[in-house]
């Protein structure tokens, strides 16, 4: 396999690492992100993802296909302090933990947890609501002389 880093040129190539690792909430790699690209034989093409969605099986199978970072394709061509990221994440083995992206999956998950704590403190007060109701707690409507309504006031 060959494997290709370099600085997206547009907006339009979606990342296909995985979705849990993923920082783009639309799954594109933004102009001028580092993606790591493998060219694929039977699709006659390379298929891209954020160099921070590489996985340590991927940096793995780099490293055998490679031998050596400089061996990847356009690693010369990325600005000095990316090819130390890449140099970091070789030696390691993983990109360091440091460097990765928060993944958009988790920030969702962040989101919905707290919708749902929102939905159930809002459950509990309109269930706090019926039980003030139910005991006769809640004030009624009250005709008064004058035809006005009074609330218990």
């Amino acid at each position: 396999m060959v494997y290709i880093l370099e600085y997206a040129k547009s907006d339009r190539s979606n990342c296909n690492g995985a979705k849990d690792l993923c920082p783009s909430r639309d799954r594109t790699i933004g102009k001028g992100d580092i993606r790591l690209g493998v060219e694929v034989a039977q699709f006659h093409g390379v298929i891209y993802r954020h160099w921070t969605c590489a996985t340590p099986t991927v940096i793995e199978n780099m490293k055998k296909s490679a031998g050596s970072v400089e061996n990847i394709v356009g690693f010369d061509k990325l600005r000095e302090e990316d090819q130390e990221r890449v140099r970091r994440a070789w030696d390691l083995g993983e990109i360091p933990e440091n460097e990765r992206p928060e993944p958009y999956v988790q920030k969702e998950e962040d989101e919905e947890e707290e919708a749902t704590a929102a939905d159930n403190n809002r459950d509990n007060e309109d269930h706090d609501d019926d039980n003030q109701q139910k005991n006769g707690k809640e004030s009624k409507p009250v005709k008064e002389e004058h035809g006005k309504e009074n609330h218990g006031r």
